[in-house]
């Protein structure tokens, strides 16, 4: 398991890392590309996105409702993927935020959280440690349900903790492939309880939970 220090939209981030197959709208099984040869004409940009996502093997996760409408930049050239990305997304309305060296999530361009100030990076320790519980508490919430089989899927959830330490708000970026197992993520996790809550309660976190191979522990017998 892996914690992700990055900022998403002010957020602090965690993602409890894998190996895996993909849910819709994140990336194919494999190991990241450092460059790759693209040849992608204007597309739909969900297929678009599918499309890069066979390319370098990188997550990238949305909310199918954010794409819809939106169309991809033609994209031709030997690029790494991070370039590749943002080229892709240009006129689109939306940017890719790196939530782990090898994931993204999209978003709205005009909610890109600006440059960090020194009062924020003062915070960094702090947000390490909010991180860190948070990470525990949802994973203990979700390990509470047996039947939800953490590791042999994908999941990507957005958490927000109020200032009693209890979650405020909870939804997935995109669906595991079953709308049961959704909602029963999604209640599981409206369950957990942090003893302290975050530094600030504003700030969503945003868990990323690749799936695992067959023959791996499940997740929630891991130390």
């Amino acid at each position: 398991m892996a914690l992700c220090a990055r900022n998403w939209l002010l957020a602090g981030c965690m993602a409890v890392l894998g190996a895996g197959a993909p849910p819709a709208g994140a990336a194919t099984a494999g190991e990241p590309v450092a460059e790759a040869a693209f040849d992608l004409p204007a597309l739909p940009l969900a297929e678009a996105l599918a499309r890069y996502d066979a390319l370098t093997h990188l997550s990238v996760f949305f909310a199918s409702a954010l794409v819809e409408g939106r169309r991809s930049t033609a994209l031709r050239g030997r690029l790494a993927p991070a370039e590749a990305l943002h080229r892709l997304l240009e006129g689109s309305g939306l940017q890719a935020r790196a939530v782990a060296p090898d994931a993204f999530v999209l978003m709205p361009a005009a909610q890109a959280a600006p440059p960090a100030s020194p009062a924020t990076k003062a915070n960094a320790g702090r947000a390490a440690s909010d991180n860190a519980r948070v990470q525990a508490a949802l994973l203990q919430a979700l390990c509470a349900r047996d039947d939800l089989a953490l590791g042999r899927y994908r999941l990507a959830l957005r958490v927000r903790i109020d200032g009693t330490g209890r979650v405020a708000q909870a939804r997935l970026l995109d669906t595991t492939g079953d709308a049961r197992r959704d909602a029963a993520i999604v209640a599981a996790v409206a369950r957990a309880e942090l003893a302290q809550a975050p530094a600030d309660p504003r700030q969503p976190f945003v868990v990323l939970l690749r799936a695992q191979p067959a023959d791996a522990p499940p997740v929630c017998a891991q130390p």
